[in-house]
Formats: C-alpha cells, structure tokens, sequence
C-alpha cells in the first residue's frame, strides 16, 4: 500500500495526518492546561483537609505548650507527598513549630487553617493558634507530566487512526486522479480531440471536475479554430498593407526625385528674389516629404520587425559631430544653441546600428529645434559599452498627461501639435537594439544596452 502511495496520494496522506496530529496536540496540550488548573485545585483542597486534620491533632498540645509533641506531630507530616512546608503559630502569632519537606509551588498561597481550643461553657471554640500548608512542587509537577503523558498517548493514537483513514483516502482518490492528469496532460500537449479520454469516474468532485476539462477542452479547440482564421486573416492584411507601402514610397519616390531635381535646377535661373524664396521653400518642402517617406518606409518595417541591424562598435564622438552637422543650418536659422557634454574619453565606443542611432539622434535633435527653446542641451555617457544620450531644450516639454501619446504616430498633443513620425521612429528603433526612452518634460532619455539584441556580427567601424 505504501508503494502504491506516491504523488499526490502521499501529499494527500501526509497533509491529512499533520493536520489531524496538530490538531489533536492543540486540543490535548488546551485540556493539559485545564486539568493543571484542576490539579492545583485538587490538591489545595487536599492540604486543606491535611490542615483540619492536623489542626486538629495539634489543639490539645499546643494548648498545654507541649511544643515537643507539637513538632513530633508535625514530623509525621513527612509521609504526605503533597506537603512541602508545615508552619503551626500560637494565639499570638508567634510561630512555634516550622518543618521543610521538600520545595514548595512558588507564587501559591498557603493552606491555612486555626488551631481551636475545647468549647466553653458557651459552646464558642477560643482560636490557640493557626497551621499553615504549603503545597509541594514535586506533587504538582507529578501531575501534570502524568496528564502530558497521557495526552501525548492520545495524540499519537489520534495520529495513528489520521494516518490510516488518510491513506484510505488518497488510495481512493488516487487512481482516478492519475488518469484525468494523463488526460489533462494530453489536452495541454493539444490533442483537444482525446478531450473524451478525461475520465468521468472516482468521487462526485472528480466526475464534476473531468466533465469541466471536456468542456474548456471543446471550448478551447473552438476559439483556437477561430484564432487561427484571425491570424491568417491579420497576416494577409498586413502583407496587404506592407505591399501598399512599398507601393506608394515607390509611387512617390519617383516622382518627388524628379521635382527635386527640377526645383534644384530652377535654381540655377535668373530669378527675383521673391520667386527665388518660393523656389527654395518648395524644395523645401518636397524635400521633406521625400523624408516623411523614408521615415513612413522604416516605421513600418521596424514595426514588422524586418530590420536587421548591422551593429558596429563607433566612435560616440563621431556620431554626435554627424548630428550636429545636419543641424547645423536649421539651428543657426532658428538661432539655437547647441550645448555638448560628450563622454570624457575623446575615444569612447559603443555598439549599435551606427545609421539607426544617428537618425535616432537627428530627431531627437530636431524635435528640440522645432517644438523647443534655446538652448538646446546634448549629454553623452558611455559605461561598459553602455550608452546613455540625453537631449533636453529650454522649453516647457511634454505635459505628464501626454507622455503615453508622444510616440504615436500622427498622433495629437494639443492644438496645433502632433506627433508626426519622429518619435515614433526614435522609440522602435531604440526598442530594436533593447534600449529604452523615456520623457521627462523637455528631455528624451535613451538607454542603449552594451550590444543590440537582434541578431548581427558587430565588425568595426572603419576609420
């Protein structure tokens, strides 16, 4: 039976025995202290009667002031195992007679019990003196190791029929329960069409509990059904929509090529100087919109998770100067300052997708430009590879409320604000390499890892 009591059966079995064992040593130490209150009790009203008795053996002697007599009296006192202590006064309270047996119960209050004289003529009995009992710490301790005993004896019976009954419990249980977790367990490898095979027998609770596998089985098999044609149809719609991308950056590409090469040869022509701003602002903004193509072309492939980065180990100074040198005109337009703090170490690296990091860089940069105020603040730290970029500018920032939306794309901050596709650039591209961003009013925060977590050979960086 003991083999055949494994798994759950044995937790069953030893869960049931300690809990039934604990339980019966509760109720038996309670009962223990209970009947030491009683066992006190009992031998107090013992030394009483020894005290009457005593009382009166001693009324005549101690009338007569036969103090020998007294204390032979009191010797005899020594054969009662429940007396530690025997102390006789007289009328006056002098004590006459005082015998220590064996050691006393500390802190119990002693029997006490007068010493009558013979009646008067008047039947009144004249007090001669008192006898004071005091209990015996061995009679007391006796007891109670008596009754513990006999209490732990209870337990382990107790103990015992737990342990029997357990063990018929979990040998009833146990079988049926090994057959629905090997039904279970097929279930979760899957197989929801042997959702029959989860047994329906054992106790009512295990009927009740295999007939709910069977049906979150079926149920699951349904909603996995439908999931499957979800997905599908989600993977459709997003290669649909990858195609419809690459389709209109195609489309567009081409086309905004060629008006920017006309606009840039317009340039050359003999033009006023109104027609001549015109002109420019038109290249402008073709140009920016060549840009928001490339950046709606990334976006959409970062978030598909088609990047690959090609990590290389750069020259963090190199890549803030690069930044800063595609900046450099619009912030002397708007009449921006830029502030630099690069790492200490002129030759500090770090890894990444170097292209990645800069665009990621320039946005940051040019988000200050745009939304921000003079001056602008650039912090480079590298640590054991690991890079930390900070760009804060003068202005008051993102508001707290709004932090959760500054990442979207096209989304909207407030009248006349939105998100555009910059930071929704700057966040997947650092998520890519495993980092982090984070906005604090004015300043962006990225945290680069020592190395990215995409797949890549890191090579270095030529020179």
């Amino acid at each position: 039976m003991i083999a055949r009591l494994t798994g759950m059966g044995a937790r069953l079995v030893i869960f049931a025995a300690v809990l039934v064992t604990a339980t019966a040593a509760a109720v038996a130490g309670f009962l223990v202290e209970q009947q030491s209150a009683h066992t006190v009790r009992d031998l107090t009203l013992r030394s009483g009667a020894i005290a009457r008795g005593l009382s009166a053996q001693l009324a005549g002697p101690l009338e007569m002031g036969q103090r020998t007599r007294v204390e032979a009296i009191v010797e005899r006192m020594e054969t009662e195992r429940d007396v530690a202590r025997v102390e006789v006064g007289d009328f006056t309270g002098r004590r006459v007679v005082e015998r220590d047996f064996r050691p006393l119960v500390e802190g119990a209050d002693p029997v006490v019990v007068p010493v009558r004289g013979p009646p008067d003529p008047d039947g009144f009995h004249t007090p001669i003196g008192q006898v004071r009992i005091h209990l015996s710490a061995e009679a007391v301790q006796a007891r109670r190791d008596e009754l513990a005993a006999g209490a732990v004896r209870v337990t382990v019976s107790v103990a015992l029929v737990a342990l029997a009954l357990a063990a018929l419990l979990a040998l009833a249980l146990a079988a049926p329960l090994r057959r629905l977790k090997g039904g279970v367990e097929r279930l979760a490898s899957g197989r929801y069409a042997d959702a029959e095979a989860v047994p329906l027998d054992g106790p009512r609770e295990l009927r009740e509990l295999g007939r709910a596998f069977r049906a979150a089985a079926a149920a699951v098999a349904e909603r996995e059904t439908d999931l499957r044609a979800v997905n599908a149809a989600l993977r459709r719609t997003e290669e649909m929509r990858d195609a419809m991308t690459h389709m209109l950056v195609h489309d567009l590409k081409g086309p905004l090529s060629n008006l920017i090469m006309l606009l840039g040869l317009l340039e050359t022509a003999e033009l006023d100087e109104e027609d001549h701003e015109l002109l420019v602002e038109g290249k402008a903004r073709c140009e920016g919109l060549m840009e928001m193509i490339a950046d709606l072309l990334m976006v959409a492939r970062l978030e598909s998770g088609k990047v690959e980065l090609e990590p290389t180990r750069f020259v963090v100074d190199d890549l803030i100067d690069d930044a800063l040198r595609a900046i450099e005109v619009l912030a002397a337009q708007s009449g921006f300052r830029v502030e630099i703090e690069s790492p200490e170490d002129d030759d500090a690296t770090a890894i990444g997708d170097r292209r990645l990091l800069e665009r990621v860089l320039l946005n940051l940069l040019t988000n200050a430009l745009h939304y921000g105020e003079s001056p602008i603040r650039l912090v480079a730290r590298v640590e054991a590879d690991r890079l930390r970029l900070t760009v804060q500018d003068a202005g008051d920032g993102i508001p707290p409320e709004r932090v959760a939306r500054v990442f979207e794309m096209f989304g909207t901050l407030d009248r006349g604000r939105g998100t555009g596709l910059g930071l929704a650039f700057v966040r997947l591209a650092v998520e890519a390499h495993g980092g982090t961003v984070a906005v604090d009013g004015a300043r962006f925060t990225i945290d680069l890892p020592a190395g990215p977590t995409s797949a890549g050979r890191v090579t270095a960086e030529a020179a």
